[in-house]
């Protein structure tokens, strides 16, 4: 049965294996990345509550982190995002 914690433990491994499937796939796709080459950009993807930063420049992921401090919906900086409740995901 889920308990009042089960929502921040399923959203905490729906971050994990967020990050690690992103990591993997960019790594491994050249064609993925041969796609995107003409794209540079800053966007939040964000599960449940926690929101991630992802830096794309010429079609490699330069960066992803999650926030920590900033609430990413008032950053202009974004070119985009995406955002849903950990159950959707």
């Amino acid at each position: 049965m889920f308990g009042p914690d089960s929502s921040l433990i399923a959203e905490d491994d729906l971050c994990s294996r967020f990050k690690r499937a992103l990591l993997d796939k960019w790594k491994s796709d050249t064609h993925l990345v041969g796609r995107g080459r003409n794209l540079t950009a800053d966007c939040v993807i964000q599960i449940g509550t926690v929101p991630f930063l992802l830096r794309l420049k010429q079609g490699r992921l330069g960066e992803i982190s999650k926030a920590t401090s900033v609430p990413f919906r008032f950053v202009p900086f974004r070119s985009f995002s995406v955002g849903y409740g950990s159950v959707k995901w």
